[in-house]
């Protein structure tokens, strides 16, 4: 019996019910994005590819659901972040620099530079995959994804764009981090797995995945997205924010898309410091929606 659920997409600053995704840079999908859906109640670990619309892109990633919600080598003290479905990978020392990985067509190729990848992670509460040496790294794939049936990375299938990196999944708690995603060309394919680290053992749990372009807002109604400003831009190193609602999280990626500073003011202004020179994005999870700018540290 497949279990369904209606999930909201974002069309232009609306939610509406459906599975696609309108924002500035075109129109994109994340099929079943909290993994709530199925063909086939999953029953043991290495199942993702009964998640409708994930499929095993490196082995052997695990799927959540139905009566099978917890595995003894990763053990945690909560379940999914919303709904009932998630899913885990790992890499392991045992086999350095390589990872698990899951993937997704996407119904529609993602054509533009620059989107954000949001979704919610957390790490086992024990057993032996609790290192935090690596942050979840998405890759792109224009002409086709593959599936590996060896051990191996992401990095390393044919075609692969490193598109962003998050910081390391170090929290047994699930918290919601923001990927933000560059784009060298059209993507028609996407991959999640860990960043390739040498002598890592670590799995991570990851649910609730939202895909946004670069202007895009996950907002409740027709509100206009509030004014963000950061100033002095560009800087010597000292930036403030200022918001018209609440800055529930501020996040900053550099070029590369690692993530190089985090906090959670609960206040409509934050200032943070920024010691390497260079261009980065600036995220903030706001009380409206999500909003993004681009800042500049110049010396």
């Amino acid at each position: 019996m497949r279990q369904t659920r209606t999930v909201p997409y974002v069309l232009l600053g609306f939610i509406f019910p459906g599975v696609l995704s309108t924002t500035a840079d075109g129109q994109v999908a994340l099929i079943n994005p909290g993994f709530e859906e199925y063909d086939q109640c999953p029953d043991s670990h290495g199942q993702i590819d009964r998640a409708t619309g994930w499929f095993t892109a490196i082995i052997t990633p695990d799927f959540y659901h139905c009566e099978y919600l917890a595995n003894s080598s990763f053990p945690s003290s909560t379940l999914a972040y919303a709904g009932t479905g998630f899913a885990g990978f790992l890499c392991s020392d045992a086999s350095p620099g390589l990872a698990e990985a899951i993937g997704q067509h996407l119904i529609e190729p993602l054509t533009g530079s620059q989107y954000s990848l949001r979704l919610a992670t957390k790490a086992p509460s024990g057993g032996n995959y609790t290192n935090n040496c690596g942050g979840i790294a998405v890759y792109g794939f224009e002409d086709t994804l593959v599936q590996a049936l060896n051990y191996t990375h992401a990095s390393l299938l044919p075609g692969a764009m490193l598109l962003g990196v998050s910081g390391d999944v170090t929290d047994t708690a699930w918290n919601v981090t923001l990927i933000p995603l560059t784009l060298t060309d059209t993507v028609a394919h996407l991959c999640i797995t860990f960043e390739q680290v040498s002598n890592c053992r670590q799995y991570v749990f990851i649910d609730e995945l939202q895909l946004y372009g670069s202007t895009a807002t996950a907002i409740d109604d027709a509100t206009p997205a509030p004014m963000l400003s950061a100033y002095p831009n560009p800087s010597t190193g000292g930036i403030r924010i200022d918001c018209a609602t609440v800055l529930n999280e501020v996040m900053v990626h550099d070029a590369t898309g690692r993530l190089v500073f985090r906090s959670r003011p609960g206040a409509t202004s934050t200032m943070f410091e920024l010691g390497t020179p260079g261009a980065y994005q600036l995220s903030c999870i706001t009380d409206a929606g999500l909003l993004t700018k681009r800042i500049c540290i110049a010396r």
